[in-house]
C-alpha cells in the first residue's frame, strides 16, 4: 500500500522515453521494449562478432542480447545500469539472454560464468561490476555457477573511448591475472561483458584464461556496438 501511495506522486518512468510505467512494466514501457534491437544470434551474426577477435584469442562462439546504437534504447538501459546503479537492469538482461539461448537450443555447455573484472579502484567508485549483474541473471536462468574473481584486474587502464583498435589492445595487454588456474583446466568458460566494441578487453581476458588450459571459451555480451 505504501509503494502504491508513493507511485501516485513519484511514478516509475521508462528509462528511454520517460513515460510513466504501468503495472507489469519494469524499467521499459511496452512500446520501447517492442522496439528493442535484439540480436538474432544467427550463425552469420555470431560470425560477425567473432571476426572482431584475432585468431589466437578467438573464442569458440559468441553471443549478444542486443545491438548498440548511440542514443538508442540499449544505450539508455546501460546508462541506467552503469551510472545510476540500477543493478536489476543487468540481472534482467542476463535473464533475457540466457532464456533466449536456451529456448533456441543455442546454450553451450558451460562450467563457469566469468565476468570481465573492474579494477579495485573502479569497483570502489562504482560500488558494483555491471558485468557481474549481467552474469548473475544468466547464472540464475541457466543454473550455472558464476566466478566473479576468477580473473583479477591487477592495474587500471585508461579510457578506451577514443583509442584505435591497436591502442586499445596495448592499453589492456597484461592487466589481468588468473587466480585459480586449476579450476579453469579442462573447463568450459562463458566470459561476459556489457558492450563489445573492438574486442580488445575480452581478447586480453581470453589470453589470461588460456593460461589455465580451458576446454572451451565462449563470450556473451549485453550488446555489440554497430
Amino acid at each position: 500500500m505504501i509503494n502504491e501511495f508513493i507511485s501516485l506522486f513519484f511514478p516509475d518512468c521508462c528509462v528511454h522515453c520517460n513515460e510513466s510505467l504501468v503495472d507489469g512494466e519494469k524499467h521499459l514501457c511496452t512500446s520501447c521494449r517492442i522496439q528493442l534491437p535484439f540480436a538474432s544470434n544467427s550463425e552469420n551474426e555470431r560470425e560477425v562478432i567473432l571476426e572482431r577477435f584475432v585468431f589466437e584469442n578467438r573464442p569458440t562462439n559468441a553471443y549478444s542480447l542486443l545491438k548498440f546504437h548511440k542514443k538508442g534504447i540499449t544505450q539508455s538501459l546501460l546508462h541506467e545500469l552503469k551510472y545510476k546503479g540500477q543493478q536489476t537492469i543487468g540481472n534482467m538482461m542476463g535473464e533475457w539472454l540466457a532464456t533466449r539461448l536456451i529456448e533456441t537450443n543455442a546454450w553451450p555447455g558451460i562450467d563457469y560464468i566469468v565476468p570481465v573484472p573492474l579494477h579495485k579502484s573502479k569497483l570502489r567508485q562504482r560500488g558494483f561490476n555491471q558485468s557481474s549483474c549481467f552474469g548473475q541473471g544468466i547464472a540464475e536462468v541457466s543454473n550455472t555457477e558464476m566466478k566473479p574473481n576468477l580473473i583479477r584486474r591487477i592495474k587500471p587502464s585508461d579510457t578506451q573511448t577514443k583509442k584505435s583498435r591497436f591502442e586499445r589492445w596495448q592499453n589492456v595487454e597484461s592487466i589481468f591475472e588468473l587466480t585459480e588456474p586449476n579450476l579453469v583446466n579442462g573447463s568450459s568458460i562463458l566470459l561476459i561483458d556489457d558492450v563489445l566494441t573492438t574486442g580488445a578487453t575480452m581478447e586480453a581476458c581470453i589470453q589470461c584464461l588460456k593460461k589455465g588450459s580451458p576446454h572451451e571459451i565462449y563470450v556473451a555480451v549485453v550488446a555489440v556496438a554497430q
